[in-house]
């Protein structure tokens, strides 16, 4: 079986997030597992199952996956079928990597029937809900270019507005289909509308970039043609709907003062903003602000900034 799960980040950081209902018995079954205490730990994540908690159904799973059988002893015996049966469960409850395994299973067919119809419907699951690794695999078993991007137009038309940023992207790269930077704009302007943050993001990289349409609606992108303001207006909207890229262009455009006048407090406004969203580069930012006296706190929190983005993984110069 060749999917994978990073088993230690999975209990310390929940795939899907928000209080559930479910939610306590899935803390004490992780609690549970962190004790090595089998039994109760798949009993309390039934119990979380029984009232529909995503990640509770994906525990279940596991515990009935032969592939996990050594971290998993508890149920005996293992049944492929039953842990097909809560990956699916999983997936239609919004758990990406539950989705992704189910279609991975059926796919493959190494434990269970395979079945590629279906396994392409829990994969578009899967991609749907943010999966890393189901875009690739969406693209190559829908059978290309074509296919994929008319799925993708659907997937948007049908309010899924995070695949309207992805859809920008195909066409600004040019890598599966010509670039096409007026198209690009199409989609991601239906996105900025709904307010999808991906969407801000990625017009404000491109009219820090020298996006333009003339009257006659032509769109061109030249360097000379920048738009800084509009830039600093969309990354400030989509920084506040939490999107890091923009806290950190937002960050490094102020502390430079190359293209907007130079602000330190508003520097390290935004990257304390990204720090505060769990990004490494934005809290060693903060920390190398402070260090170089841009902004008046203690090196104390300098240290703090500093250790904070370590334990996040970032380190400087990677």
């Amino acid at each position: 079986m060749k999917y994978i799960l990073y088993l230690c980040c999975f209990f310390f950081v929940s795939i899907s997030f928000g209080q559930k209902a479910g939610q306590a018995e899935f803390d004490r079954a992780r609690a549970a597992f962190d004790a090595k205490d089998f039994q109760k730990w798949f009993d309390e994540s039934m119990k979380g199952a029984a009232l529909g908690h995503p990640d509770a159904l994906f525990y279940i799973a596991m515990g009935y996956d032969n592939y996990y059988a050594q971290n998993f002893p508890i149920p005996t015996p293992k049944n492929d079928a039953k842990a097909l049966e809560y990956y699916k469960k999983a997936g239609a409850a919004g758990q990406s990597e539950g989705a992704y395994i189910a279609g991975e299973l059926l796919r493959l067919g190494e434990v269970v029937p395979k079945n590629e119809v279906e396994a392409l419907t829990w994969y578009k699951r899967a991609f749907e809900l943010g999966h890393p690794d189901a875009p690739s695999v969406v693209y190559n078993m829908l059978g290309g270019a074509n296919p994929y991007i008319a799925y993708l137009k659907d997937c948007v038309n049908r309010g899924n507005y995070d695949v309207a940023s992805e859809l920008g992207t195909i066409y600004i790269k040019g890598e599966i289909v010509s670039a096409n930077i007026g198209e690009a704009m199409k989609w991601l302007e239906v996105g900025e509308k709904n307010n999808n943050a991906g969407c801000m993001y990625i017009i404000g990289y491109l009219y820090r970039n020298g996006f333009k349409r003339a009257q006659d609606g032509v769109v061109t992108l030249n360097n000379k043609d920048a738009n800084i303001p509009k830039a600093v207006e969309y990354y400030t909207r989509a920084g506040g709907l939490g999107n890091v890229e923009s806290m950190n262009n937002l960050g490094e455009m102020y502390m430079q003062g190359m293209e907007i006048k130079q602000d330190y407090t508003q520097s390290f406004n935004w990257f304390d903003k990204s720090c505060q969203s769990n990004d490494g580069y934005g809290c060693y930012m903060c920390s190398v602000l402070i260090n170089n006296r841009n902004v008046s706190r203690s090196m104390d929190e300098a240290g703090r900034y500093s250790r904070k983005a370590l334990e996040l993984g970032y380190k400087p110069g990677n």
